[in-house]
Parts: structure tokens; sequence; C-alpha cells
């Protein structure tokens, strides 16, 4: 191979490189740009989760209260007819078997107060820990775009064609300054005669 065609092999090869690492830190570019945006969706669908949960934590509290006032109302109710009935038969109220109808109703009572009020509690903290959770994922799939972001910006598409460029000349330059010496010292013809 002549110095010339050696040459012109090697820009072109250079060349090509510098094409490919061009287009591969484009490509690396566009991949985090991407990924960027898919996180942006992700941190933004967890907002939305946590106002979500936020509101039904909310909501939570307010269904206990009319709870509350429905057990109540039919405690009452259940109650009044009970006094009715009782006067209605002449009986003495809260005594003897009358009152412990009274003490009952009364307990059944506080039993469902307590049981409706454990059960909002819960569910409460259940709404409270999927708005943290919400929030917490938000904030990390922010995090993680804004460095996507960073990471893109710092990719420079043309330096990397510069050093492809300027790494595959001077490896091709060295495999042919190793083939040519090696081809010197193979053929006696082109070597000086020894005196």
């Amino acid at each position: 191979m002549s110095a010339g065609a050696a040459a012109a092999f090697a820009f072109a090869s250079a060349a090509f490189s510098a094409v490919d690492g061009y287009y591969g830190a484009k490509s690396q570019q566009y991949a985090l740009r991407s990924r960027a945006l898919t996180l942006d969706y992700q941190a933004g669908i967890s907002r939305i989760n946590a106002q979500l949960a936020s509101q039904q934590a909310s909501e939570v509290m307010r269904l206990r209260e009319k709870r509350l006032m429905m057990t109540g109302l039919q405690y009452a109710q259940a109650e009044g007819s009970r006094k009715a009935r009782t006067a209605a038969r002449g009986v003495q109220a809260g005594v003897g078997s009358a009152g412990e109808i009274a003490a009952s109703l009364a307990f059944a009572k506080e039993t469902d107060r307590l049981e409706i009020n454990s059960a909002s509690v819960r569910e409460k903290n259940a709404a409270r820990r999927a708005m943290f959770s919400a929030r917490a994922q938000g904030a990390l799939a922010s995090v993680a775009a804004r460095s996507s972001r960073d990471l893109a910006g710092a990719i420079s598409p043309w330096g990397s064609a510069a050093m492809a460029f300027g790494s595959s000349l001077l490896n091709t330059g060295s495999m042919m300054a190793m083939y040519s010496m090696g081809g010197a010292q193979a053929n006696p013809a082109t070597t000086s005669p020894s005196p």
C-alpha cells in the first residue's frame, strides 16, 4: 500500500469514527432527555396522587362525622322507642330488665362510636402514608429528571467527534507506521546494503 493510499485510508477511517462519535453522543443526549421527560411525567403524576391522597384523608374525617351523627340518631331513636314501650307497659324506667336494656343500648352506642373512630383513624393514616409516599416519589423523580438533563447538557457531540477523529488518526497512523517498519525489515530490497 502506498503512503498516499495509507494516508487516505487513515483519514477516511478517522472521518467515519468522527461521524460515529458525533451521532453516538447525540443518541446519548436524546436518551437522557427522553428519560428526563419520562421522570417529569412521573413527578407530575406523583403530585396528583399526593393531592388525591390528601383529599381522601380529609374526606375520611368528614365521613367519620357523618357516621357518628347517623349512629347517634339511630341509637337515640332506639332509646326513644324503648322508653315509649317501657312507659306503655307501665314498667319503671331504669329498674330491672328495663335498666339492663338501657345499659346494653348505651354500651352498644359507645362501642359503635369507638369502632367508627378507630376505622376512620386507620383510613386517614393510610391516606396520609400514600400522600407522603407520592410526594417522596415525585421529589425523587424531579431530582432524577434534573440530573438527566444536566448529563445531557454535559455531553458534547462535537467534542466526541473530535476525540474519535483524533484517536482514530493516531491508531491508524501508528498501525501504518508499524506496518511500514515491519515491511521494511521483512523486505531486504528496501533496506540499505551492509558494508
